[in-house]
Formats: C-alpha cells, structure tokens, sequence
C-alpha cells in the first residue's frame, strides 16, 4: 500500500531527526560555557535591582532551555522569546464518507507531522517548560530590532531613553534595537573567535549569523554606529558595564 509506505518513511524520517537532535544536543551541551564573569555581572545587576529582560528570537523552549542551561534564571525578571515552531499538517485527502481509509490515512499522518517537534525535542519533557521564576511573553508578530521597547516592558518611551540599555553582539539585531529606541547600546566585543575557528564557521556556518563587526566599512553596519555615537558603549570584557552604571565588581561582596 503506497500509503502506508508514506506513513512509515515518515515515521522513520521522525527518529532520523530525533537521533540528529539528539547527537547535536549532547555536543552543544558538553561544549556550551559561559563567557568568564557572566554569572557574577547577573549577579551584581539583580542585587543592584537592575531589572533584567531578556529579548531573542529564539524560539521559548530554546530560550529557556539555554538559560537553564547557564544556570541565569534567578536573575531575569522576563523573557521575551518567539513562540515555540510547531509543524502543522497542510495534507488534505479527498473526503468519501464511504472510505474510511482515507480519513484513517489522514488522521495517521496528520499525527506524525503535528507531533515532530515533540519527537527531536525531548528536552520538552525534562526541562520543566514554562516552570522558571521568570516571567515567559511570546513575541507572536515581533524581531529584533523591530520592537517597541516601552510597549514590550509597559514602560514609556521617555522612561526608556533614560533608564534603559540594550547588551548584545549583533550589530543588525542588538545595536540597532537600542537605536531605534533612542537607548545605550553595551555591545560585546569578547569572545571573538579565532581565525581557525572563523574558517569552520565560514564552512559550515550558518550565513545569517549575527554580525558582531561594528567597525566593518559596510553601510548599514557604519550608519548605526555613527547614529549611536555616544551611546555606543563598547565592552571588551563583561565587567566593562559596571562603572558605566556606577557599580563595584565587589558590590556582591558588601
């Protein structure tokens, strides 16, 4: 049965990916580390009452997956994330009330399709899901830099500007979200990589990679930081932040 046949390659195609999740999960987690000071910069910001929002396009379970992972969950007040990518089944048979294969047929692979994500993210089982102490918002019909930070964190534009920064390394995402909402960028210059490690990535790599240059001589990356001037505040190590907030590294230990 031809059928049937589609539905088993299908079946075998979910545990394909499954095993590739999985093999690619348990690489990243046994190489996935926290840039040196990280935690402690948390931290000294939450014990100083700097309120901590985190803002990706990274789907929720992701997000929070790799927060837990870095063990930075009690120090974010809200993470702002994309909604989680469900595969819905688009195949429609032709209906016959006499047939009741086809309708069989159609609910079997309707079923496989809708239920892959859960089959190459069994971290969905484990991780507690929505279960952190940090408020989870999906970003339904927003990306960075295309959003209004007053709205997102119910403040005003005005309380913004005056109170707010945005931390990142993306030029295209992180800098120019704190342009367009007139704020201080901390953009992170560590961590760069080496030039064996750019020759990986430039082979395997995902070419829609952030671009963390901000002295390239491209347009766009040149005009967001001549528009930023001032505001562009350039971290060459984490704990660079703090006297631009007129905190200690020895805060936490008074």
């Amino acid at each position: 049965d031809p059928m049937a046949g589609a539905i088993q390659a299908a079946v075998e195609l979910t545990s394909l990916v499954q095993a590739a999740h999985h093999k690619y999960t348990s690489v990243r987690e046994e190489n996935f580390k926290l840039y040196p000071d990280i935690q402690e910069l948390f931290k000294i910001l939450h014990k100083s009452r700097v309120k901590i929002h985190i803002v990706t396009d990274a789907p929720i379970h992701k997000a929070i997956s790799r927060i837990k992972q870095m063990g930075l969950e009690p120090y974010i007040k809200t993470l702002f994330a994309q909604p989680r990518v469900r595969l819905q089944s688009n195949l429609h048979f032709k209906e016959d009330p006499a047939n009741e294969k086809y309708a069989h047929i159609n609910a079997m692979l309707a079923q496989v399709v809708d239920h892959i994500p859960e089959h190459y993210e069994p971290e969905l089982n484990t991780m507690g899901h929505y279960h952190v102490p940090f408020e989870v918002v999906e970003l339904r019909d927003q990306k960075k830099p295309n959003i209004e930070l007053a709205r997102l964190i119910n403040s005003t534009r005005e309380k913004i500007e005056r109170t707010a920064a945005v931390w990142g390394d993306s030029v295209n995402s992180d800098a120019r979200l704190g342009l367009n909402n007139n704020c201080p960028v901390f953009f992170s210059e560590y961590g760069k990589v080496t030039p064996e490690q750019s020759r990986v990535l430039d082979l395997y790599g995902n070419p829609k990679a952030p671009t963390r240059d901000i002295d390239s001589d491209d347009p766009m990356i040149k005009s967001v930081r001549e528009a930023l001037g001032p505001k562009l505040i350039r971290l060459k190590q984490p704990m660079d932040m703090l006297p631009h907030l007129g905190l200690s590294r020895h805060f936490i230990k008074a």
